[in-house]
């Protein structure tokens, strides 16, 4: 209903006030009534005045990775992602991610991210990649982000020659082992 109520309840009381034209006013403080309800019902339910926007999305407490349990980095450059691969097996490993899983980890990044600065770091203009990995629940989990126009791993794999097998081995090797494999794009 997106505050409905409120905004009937404030026509129905500002039209005994003001005339027709100003009615429009009854939507800003019916809005303005719902979002501040929302933040009181927060309020009360977390036992804190202030708060966070965790806070008001109500999500159950063990819905997040804690700190200590994830790999961030951002790459802007080849070296860069040479570089990830070796960081990225040792924080599995460090994990108890067994050393199979850790070490296509690593490669299936490291490949993902040249092809991306390969293909679409080339206009000259400054481009990142921002890399999460997470251990939980003994699964291990990748983000990588980017503002690349659109890279598709399986499609990457698919347009490949399928008698050269070292082609990039990382990914073809996680698409094997991945319990789900999903790609977004912002931009498609």
């Amino acid at each position: 209903m997106d505050g409905f109520g409120f905004v009937f309840l404030f026509a129905l009381l500002f039209l005994n006030f003001m005339d027709f034209s100003t009615l429009f006013l009854s939507f800003v403080v019916g809005k303005s009534a719902v979002i501040l309800s929302v933040l009181i019902y927060v309020c009360i339910k977390k036992k804190k005045f202030i708060p966070l926007l965790e806070d008001i999305l109500l999500l159950p407490e063990n819905f997040d990775v804690p700190e200590k349990d994830q790999y961030i980095s951002t790459i802007t450059s080849k070296e860069e992602a040479i570089n990830i691969s070796e960081k990225i097996v040792n924080f599995c490993s460090a994990h108890g991610v067994d050393k199979r899983r850790s070490y296509y980890t690593g490669l299936a990044i490291e490949e993902m991210s040249m092809i991306i600065i390969d293909t679409g770091f080339n206009d000259g203009k400054k481009h990142r990649i921002d890399i999460k990995v997470f251990v939980k629940d003994e699964k291990v989990t990748i983000r990588i982000r980017d503002d690349y126009k659109t890279l598709n791993a399986r499609q990457r794999i698919e347009i490949q020659n399928p008698e050269d097998k070292a082609s990039n081995a990382g990914i073809r090797i996680l698409t094997k082992i991945a319990d789900s494999l999903d790609y977004y794009s912002q931009n498609t």
